[in-house]
């Protein structure tokens, strides 16, 4: 970054009529002219290179004198001097990668197709990384971190900036930034960004994660720097992250209730958590979370509000045989639990498709043949029945003829007739499950998140029986379900084969 200094010497001689002091004036290349009192200055200079203020666990850092005292590194995580590009990583992850993808990013289930696990407005609400899911701690050690969205600000806002093509002689493109108040100087290179395996706009645009989600939805986006601007990027993109050091600071942890009432009150240090705080109860209201869960990591002053939910109550319409149902507006009336079940948050009893007794994981399928395990003696793909017949139907074997199994229309006519939201702790009973709000008459229904039989799911999915037999399948294998875990519903096309046990719901007319 050139600058004209403007001889000293010539201008000591120089007197404000104004204030009566000796001034200096240093015209920069972009034609300003900036004016120094010549007693308040003791050095005059000019850095080709970076600064470099002092070194913390052997990587050196430059203090840009910026208002917060933030120090930056000198270098990228993952280089060892100005003139590396260093690692690129994925926002939440530790390692370098040569592919970046939703498939293979580490917050991404692929076997549940769940996205962003992990740093998501709803379900965990952490939106600052923790220690372990920050890169730059993970390789630097504790004493360094990644900046949140407020010091890449500062940082952007707090230095002149300028362009390069080789920065130094090293041949690296980037931006050059001088403290505003220091003229102490750091290099970020135009690294760009990965996507998948390809390298976007290298040479040309500098791409830095800040260590915050981002964005409208708080869950797929995190703050980055491109360039000299903060914006929203994918957060299974591979970015550079230059570190910032802990300054060990301590912050204020405020925690308000419901009616913004201040009930408590930490003083953390930076990196700290805050001590854990139970939420004050209120009638009438389950505790549901905490506003922003990134009192885990504490990096700034934070206030966090308790959030509660109304009760939900699920609605009992009638009694039919002795067992509740609710009205939702529906063509049939749901039960209010599942057959087998004492409660509505009893998963009940598990069973076979078509089986009228609860099944014992191994015991043999009713209606599969002995002696040819391909074959089934009944429901199948040439004795045309669509439905389980009442004396194979779970739901009217166990409790009368009153009530049935759902076929698939009417369980998809369940999921698509009411609001749902999913809970880790329903009504406090340590359940969880999806409550279903009619969105014809506002009645309420509760599905357990039942698993199967055998352990799989149980607490995360539901998967509930129709009575409809599945005929896509040439060997007559699978009956029609419907499922859902914490984030969606799959009720079109979903089959389970027959001789699972699962959970079945029961309706009446």
């Amino acid at each position: 970054m050139k600058k004209t200094i403007i001889s000293l010497v010539a201008l000591a001689a120089v007197a404000s009529v104004a204030n009566a002091a000796t001034n200096m004036c240093v015209k920069t290349d972009d034609g300003k002219v900036i004016r120094y009192a010549v007693d308040y200055i003791s050095e005059v200079f000019y850095r080709n290179g970076v600064s470099e203020t002092g070194q913390i666990d052997g990587y050196a850092y430059v203090d840009l004198d910026l208002p917060s005292g933030t120090k930056w590194a000198t270098y990228n995580v993952g280089a060892t001097n100005i003139g590396e590009i260093g690692g690129y990583f994925a926002w939440g992850e530790t390692n370098a990668k040569t592919t970046y993808s939703l498939t293979n990013y580490r917050w991404n289930n692929v076997e549940t197709d769940e996205q962003y696990t992990k740093y998501n407005s709803t379900k965990d609400y952490k939106l600052v990384l923790e220690a372990e899911d920050d890169a730059a701690t993970a390789i630097w050690g504790d004493n360094w971190r990644m900046p949140t969205i407020d010091e890449l600000s500062e940082l952007k806002d707090g230095c002149y900036w300028e362009s390069t093509d080789n920065f130094n002689g090293t041949g690296v493109a980037g931006l050059v930034g001088t403290s505003k108040n220091n003229f102490n100087t750091i290099f970020l290179p135009a690294s760009g960004f990965y996507n998948e395996d390809s390298l976007y706009y290298f040479g040309k645009n500098a791409y830095y994660w800040t260590s915050e989600l981002s964005g409208a939805d708080l869950y797929d986006y995190a703050g980055s720097l491109k360039q000299l601007k903060i914006r929203n990027q994918v957060r299974f993109y591979g970015q550079n992250i230059r570190a910032v050091a802990v300054n060990k600071k301590s912050y204020t942890v405020r925690f308000f209730n419901a009616d913004s009432t201040l009930f408590e009150s930490q003083v953390v240090e930076e990196g700290k958590a805050a001590n854990a705080v139970v939420a004050p109860a209120m009638n009438g209201y389950n505790f549901n979370r905490w506003s922003d869960s990134s009192f885990t990591r504490v990096v700034r002053n934070l206030d966090v509000y308790a959030l509660y939910k109304k009760v939900a109550n699920v609605t009992v319409s009638g009694v039919v045989d002795a067992h509740e149902y609710v009205d939702l507006g529906l063509s049939v009336k749901w039960a209010t639990c599942n057959v087998g079940a004492s409660s509505v948050c009893a998963y009940g009893n598990y069973y076979a498709w078509g089986e009228t007794e609860p099944k014992m994981e191994g015991a043999p399928y009713k209606w599969m043949y002995d002696d040819d395990p391909g074959k089934y003696s009944k429901y199948n793909t040439t004795d045309n029945k669509t439905v389980l017949d009442t004396e194979d139907d779970a739901a009217s074997a166990n409790w009368g003829e009153g009530w049935r199994m759902p076929t698939n229309e009417e369980l998809t006519e369940l999921v698509l007739g009411c609001s749902w939201e999913w809970t880790d702790n329903y009504n406090n009973s340590g359940i969880s499950g999806q409550i279903g709000t009619s969105k014809k008459n506002g009645n309420i229904i509760f599905l357990p998140a039942a698993g199967t039989n055998n352990g799989y799911g149980v607490g995360k999915n539901g998967e509930y029986w129709s009575s409809s037999f599945n005929y896509d399948n040439v060997l007559g294998d699978y009956a029609c379900i419907m499922g859902f875990n914490a984030t969606e519903f799959k009720y079109k096309n979903m089959v389970s084969n027959r001789p699972i046990a699962n959970v079945v719901r029961a309706v009446v007319k």
